[in-house]
């Protein structure tokens, strides 16, 4: 029995953001910023009309996160060459704008406004990354939302057009 491919690649869903890549022997590329492009495909055993997937739900969870990664720093918290700190400026106050992260390399250091950095559970921040974090991350926002015949979700981020990477797994429907 086949199954079918839906699919969302539309212009509106892309974030701009900076990010560095950290490699194995420890050198890094320069802070740097690219206009990501996020796209995604499902894999459903049906398109019957009791299992309609409504496209509007997944537009909409793709937005939201392109919207919370859109003008930040991207950075991964699990590299073993890259520090990453979060410090506050004023003892005993909550506010949050007052936080700053450090990121140490031995290469130099930064310091970032926490509101402008969306730390990352991945150890780099590159394409392969963040589309199997996004795979997770839409996975979870989807919960409950989609039919049962959604077999697996394929997530591609590009970096700058024709270049990127993509994810396939199954829908991820316990986390």
């Amino acid at each position: 029995m086949g199954r079918h491919r839906l699919q969302i690649v539309q212009e509106r869903h892309k974030f701009s953001a900076a990010h560095m890549t950290v490699f194995p022997d420890g050198s890094k590329e320069r802070l740097h910023g690219h206009n990501f492009q996020l796209t995604l495909r499902l894999w459903v055993r049906s398109v019957a009309l009791p299992d309609l997937c409504d496209f509007s739900v997944l537009k909409r969870a793709m937005a939201e996160l392109c919207g919370e990664l859109n003008e930040r720093t991207l950075v991964a918290l699990g590299n073993p060459h890259l520090r990453v700190t979060v410090e506050s400026l004023s003892e005993g106050e909550t506010q949050p704008g007052r936080d700053l992260v450090h990121l140490s390399h031995p290469d130099g250091e930064y310091l970032l406004p926490r509101s402008d950095v969306v730390l990352l559970p991945v150890d780099n921040v590159t394409a392969e990354q963040l589309a199997v974090w996004a795979h997770g991350e839409l996975c979870r926002r989807l919960r409950g939302k989609l039919p049962e015949v959604v077999e697996s979700l394929e997530v591609t981020v590009l970096e700058t057009p024709g270049q990127g990477a993509s994810y396939e797994a199954p829908m991820d429907r316990d986390r």
